[in-house]
């Protein structure tokens, strides 16, 4: 399946889904330091915010990591999907496009 096309079936998934695909990303990729997730506009309005925390919460506490003080970023970011860690001065490219690119394994059909 082309990129572009599995990049539009994730995008496309069910909310609940979609959220548990981003949490597990976050858990997966998170260094101490980057506490600050940033989505495009579309995803920070469609996530169920409380339920995300505590789903993230939990996915942290079942890796046995400390469970880190996350936050969303007021200012949104210029991507199709996924998201983007940041310390403040440097990030780590979470986005769909990105992880697509150099691991299509990562991500479901």
């Amino acid at each position: 399946m082309a990129e572009e096309d599995r990049m539009k079936k994730i995008v496309s998934m069910p909310q609940q889904e979609y959220e548990e695909l981003l949490a597990n990303l976050i858990v997966k990729y998170y260094h101490p330091g980057f506490d600050e997730i940033q989505f495009n506009l579309r995803d920070k309005n469609r996530l169920s915010l409380m339920r995300f925390i505590v789903m993230l919460n939990a996915k942290f506490k079942a890796t046995g990591r400390v469970v880190p003080l996350l936050k969303i970023a007021a200012q949104t970011a210029d991507i199709q999907g996924g998201f983007v860690l940041t310390d403040g001065a440097n990030t780590i490219d979470c986005t769909l496009a990105t992880l697509l690119q150099n691991d299509e394994s990562l991500l479901p059909v």
